[in-house]
């Protein structure tokens, strides 16, 4: 009964992983306990930002290494198991020139292209990762760019532009490329990262008084576009809004939650940020941080494993138990129900590819 419960609970999780090679006894451990958790999906990434020091290579180091790691990945946890990327393009591609993968266009750039030529490098970079064994991209952003705001995604060229509407067509045709690749997708970071101040990474913006109403449009337009909806996620940021909730993030906020199903009439998997970034790791317990995600409504919970505060990081099997324990004592909202409801979302979504 214990090893069920926690394997039902682990199918919530997404979790980063570390080594690139079959064989190399730390990725080996790191399968181990995934499978035992039973987590529903793994994320790797290009540079190991939690080594200490100088950032070094983590699991992605040339095309056919790749392809080895991913199909001991599948061999391993099997083919119900995602594997994840981040690959917006630009700053943010694990897939990139350092590891042979050539270099992806950013956001901002693909933006300002003819919708012919957004279509031709989106479905090369759709090949790219489905040929590498990854079917889950972590983007789109439909971000905004919001002129002046010093944020993060306008710095780093991640929005595709300023037009709420606009970007979420653009966003909505990235979905669609990608699917037809056989590649699910993910839009982020709701409800709008583009005005926030600072870094989650290392800390909660609080988005009180200059997030704007077009930052939601840019999400509502992508989800009311055709083939967008039941082939995309949609991962909430890390981000204070004392209008709507002013205690919890959004990415913990039942309030936020409930606006995402009711408001935006989005019935698919809600993916929370990474949990190990400064944003939640410093301010809550790790435990208090998993169960209300769970409570407020996400169906997945991401655990990059990935952060240079290494204290942040936790096991697979630590995590589906302490939700398992949770459930036991009556710390989740519905109960086993709950669990499983996310759980026909994932199932769900993963039936589209």
């Amino acid at each position: 009964m214990a090893d069920r419960l926690r394997t039902l609970c682990g199918s919530m999780l997404m979790v980063g992983i570390r080594g690139s090679e079959p064989g190399d006894p730390l990725l080996e451990a790191n399968l181990a306990s995934c499978r035992d958790a039973g987590v529903g999906a793994v994320v790797l990434f290009d540079r190991d930002l939690a080594s200490g020091g100088e950032a070094r290579s983590r699991n992605i180091e040339s095309p056919e290494q790749l392809i080895r790691l991913t199909g001991r990945i599948r061999e391993e946890l099997g083919t119900r198991t995602w594997i994840a990327v981040d690959q917006e393009g630009g700053r943010v591609a694990r897939l990139n020139e350092t590891n042979g993968h050539g270099r992806g266009e950013s956001p901002q750039t693909l933006g300002r292209m003819t919708e012919v030529d957004r279509d031709a490098e989106w479905e090369r970079q759709a090949t790219q990762l489905r040929r590498a064994g990854i079917d889950w991209n972590l983007a789109p952003g439909v971000d905004l760019c919001v002129s002046g705001s010093g944020s993060l995604i306008e710095a780093s060229g991640r929005a595709f532009g300023r037009d709420a509407a606009s970007v979420g067509r653009i966003g909505a045709a990235c979905v669609r490329r990608f699917a037809e690749s056989g590649v699910a997708s993910c839009l982020k970071h709701f409800p709008g990262h583009g005005s926030a101040p600072g870094d989650s990474h290392e800390e909660l913006p609080d988005i009180t008084d200059c997030h704007t109403g077009g930052e939601i449009e840019a999400f509502r337009t992508a989800l009311c576009e055709p083939g967008v909806s039941d082939r995309a996620a949609l991962m909430t940021g890390h981000l204070l809004h004392r209008g709507v909730d002013p205690r919890w993030p959004v990415s913990l906020s039942p309030a936020w939650h409930r606006r995402i199903r009711e408001e935006l009439n989005f019935g698919g998997v809600i993916l929370t940020d990474a949990l190990d970034m400064g944003a939640i790791s410093r301010r809550f317990e790790r435990r208090e941080a998993i169960i209300h995600a769970i409570n407020a409504g996400a169906d997945m919970l991401l655990l990059a494993n990935n952060m240079p505060d290494r204290g942040a990081e936790v096991d697979p099997v630590d995590a589906s138990e302490q939700i398992a324990k949770a459930l036991r004592e009556g710390a989740i909202d519905g109960g086993e129900a709950r669990i499983e409801a996310s759980l026909r979302r994932i199932k769900r979504f993963r039936a589209a590819f």
